[in-house]
């Protein structure tokens, strides 16, 4: 079934677009057969002045999995040797750290709002430069 005839390449192109956006497969023939450029010799008529004329074929009338590349499978690897343990196992079987006991009663929690992160920042002074005005660029001998 067609859905438009007698059109150009372009108009046909916008069509499949459209089509292609609504999710269907339309497929553009050509509805002359000497229009064909692998059947049309380059001398036979300029570029310019050959005007093709596309048939849309129908919505439907194809699948997107005739477009799919084949997709060979990956070889499956040897699980043979795994084996899965009881439900409630322990999988880790380090022991756990040992709790430390951190020493808190020197700290104190200060009022909301009341400084920044800023009022943490260590400033660090800036290094010494060491002192190089005895040093002098040496010429090239060369």
């Amino acid at each position: 079934m067609k859905v438009k005839g007698s059109v150009d390449q372009e108009t046909a192109i916008k069509y499949r677009v459209a089509f292609r956006n609504a999710g269907a497969l339309v497929d553009i023939q050509s509805a002359d057969p000497v229009a064909d450029p692998a059947k049309t010799a380059p001398s036979a008529a300029p570029q310019n002045q050959r005007k093709e004329i596309m048939t849309l074929l129908p919505p439907r009338a194809g699948s997107l999995i005739d477009c799919a590349p084949a997709i060979r499978p990956a070889p499956l690897p040897d699980i043979s040797k795994l084996s899965l343990a009881s439900p409630g196992a322990l999988l880790d079987e380090t022991p756990p750290p040992q709790a430390r006991s951190i020493d808190t009663s020197n700290l104190e929690l200060a009022p909301a709002n009341t400084c920044t992160l800023e009022d943490c920042q260590i400033i660090k002074e800036p290094a010494v430069l060491p002192d190089i005005s005895q040093l002098s660029i040496a010429e090239d001998s060369n």
